[in-house]
């Protein structure tokens, strides 16, 4: 018995040093449990609320009257553990084991909510969902301006895409709504926690400056056709995205900016996660209002999906100083959502009068492609894309398939709000005839390239390893194609060496 007790009592010290180790991350003060019976964290019947101070910065959704068992009651609750916490100036709102229906939690400085293992927070439908932002949109986890916030735990969070699926539930809502949206605010902390059925972007950071996402699993209906991406950065600086494991029907990971008064998106780490999705895993844009730089995506694998790595570049910005090295790229021969590319880089214009972008300073090494189509990679007669690498790309090609219907797809109908895009021009006169596209560039770097094409690929298949197209200065060194197809297909290049090919 005395062994049983002293386990219990090894975890509980556990679980508070992980806390107190939260709110050290974040510049709060360290903080301080009440030492509680697990019997109080089941009880029904809420403590008084007039001693919760003497917890000291510690708010269980509980002790204020959440039951933990599914009920639009607690969304009441909840919020009177919001308010105690922002009254105090800030602490932990713990969840422990339950289903707790929630309304829009909002933070503010010094915030942490933590999710425990087996806790589950439930999107409510409509009671407690505020329109924070617009009269079509909610979200679950809302903040604005807020310094020093997090979102940790094993537990999970739930929306209502599921219920979402049909007009009629639409209709009666009157709004759709995602998961987190955090907004011009300092010192983020999302970790550890898995979300499930984000009814609109899951996880959007806009204007925030030093945020650490790791650990996280998003799951959303991957043949859904709707915009439910995993995660946006979104005019943000110093972000860190880590060991997240991300299945969506829309992008799995999107750099954008998307108002021009917005900052620059810069400084950004990509590594160790896994991505699978019908549409773009990783991708810049297509809101591209401001410029991008310093930006490194690494160590990830990237599953069944109709594009691997995408730069839709459209409305003017500088994209500079990217780098996508160790990523492995398995296309699927599905395009009812977005056409397939392992790779599709391009500048184009939005509107015609929309401002030509540029792509400068850009690296690709040790890209290991599975993947029927190729890759892409394109300026514009007006705006090359200047110093680009490819180096150490090893592509499969198991079947020969016919690339003429493969368009790119960005044309935005009336229900977006956009008018038509105007058309890359390569796109139009040239169907891609190798699986390395590479066209419009200066100071070009291709190296080590090596294209194995199975028995049933090779069948009546002449498209070349590379093709360039309108480069000027290009190196390629090592470049082969297990076929007898030519390597290099060389049109309308300039100063360009062409060695081992």
């Amino acid at each position: 018995m005395k062994s049983v007790k002293k386990n219990e009592n090894n975890r509980r010290r556990i679980f508070m040093k992980t806390l107190s180790a939260v709110g050290i991350g974040l510049g709060l003060p360290t903080v301080v449990f009440a030492q509680k019976k697990s019997a109080d964290l089941k009880a029904k019947k809420p403590i008084n609320r007039s001693t919760i101070g003497s917890v000291g910065g510690y708010y269980n959704v509980r002790d204020f009257g959440a039951m933990g068992e599914g009920s639009i009651k607690d969304v009441g609750a909840i919020q009177d553990a919001i308010n105690k916490c922002k009254e105090n100036g800030g602490g932990t709102i713990y969840f422990p084991s339950g289903n707790y229906v929630s309304g829009t939690i909002w933070f503010h400085d010094n915030m942490t909510v933590h999710i425990d293992s087996g806790a589950v927070i439930l999107e409510s439908f409509v009671e407690g969902m505020e329109r924070t932002v617009r009269a079509s949109r909610s979200h679950l986890f809302f903040a604005d301006g807020a310094n020093n916030i997090a979102v940790t735990g094993l537990g999970s969070i739930r929306g209502q895409a599921k219920m979402m699926m049909h007009d009629s539930t639409y209709k009666e809502r009157g709004f759709r709504s995602s998961v987190l949206y955090f907004r011009n605010c300092t010192n983020v902390k999302i970790k550890d926690i898995s979300i499930f059925d984000s009814d609109a972007w899951t996880v959007h950071l806009q204007g925030c400056t030093q945020a650490f996402i790791d650990s996280i699993t998003i799951k959303n209906d991957k043949r859904r056709r709707m915009g439910n991406d995993g995660i946006d950065i979104n005019s943000c600086k110093y972000v860190h995205i880590s060991n997240c494991h991300i299945v969506t029907s829309d992008d799995c990971i999107v750099l954008k900016t998307n108002n021009p008064d917005n900052p620059d998106c810069e400084n950004i780490v990509v590594n160790n996660c896994t991505l699978e999705t019908m549409c773009t895993a990783i991708k810049f844009g297509s809101e591209t209002h401001r410029d991008f730089r310093d930006i490194v995506f690494s160590n990830c694998i990237i599953k069944d999906t109709s594009q691997g790595l995408s730069i839709v570049l459209v409305d003017g910005a500088t994209i500079e100083r990217v780098t996508f090295t160790n990523i492995f790229i398995h296309n699927v021969d599905d395009h009812w959502r977005t056409p397939v590319y392992p790779v599709l880089f391009h500048v184009s214009q939005r509107k015609p009068e929309s401002r030509l972008g540029k792509i400068r300073d850009l690296t690709l090494n040790n890209i290991n492609v599975d993947s029927n189509y190729s890759m892409v990679i394109q300026g514009t007669e007006k705006s090359n894309i200047e110093n680009l690498k490819i180096q150490n790309i090893n592509f499969r090609v198991n079947d020969n398939l016919e690339f003429v219907p493969r368009r790119m797809n960005y044309k935005y109908g009336p229900k977006f709000g956009a008018e038509q895009m105007v058309e890359n021009e390569y796109n139009e006169k040239n169907f891609h005839p190798a699986y390395i596209n590479v066209s419009h560039v200066t100071d070009l770097d291709i190296e080590n390239i090596r294209i194995y094409l199975t028995k049933k690929a090779e069948t009546n298949n002449e498209r070349a390893g590379v093709s360039l197209d309108e480069v000027d200065k290009a190196r390629v060194v090592n470049c082969f194609v297990r076929s007898g197809n030519k390597a290099i297909n060389d049109l309308h290049t300039t100063d360009t060496e062409l060695l081992d090919k």
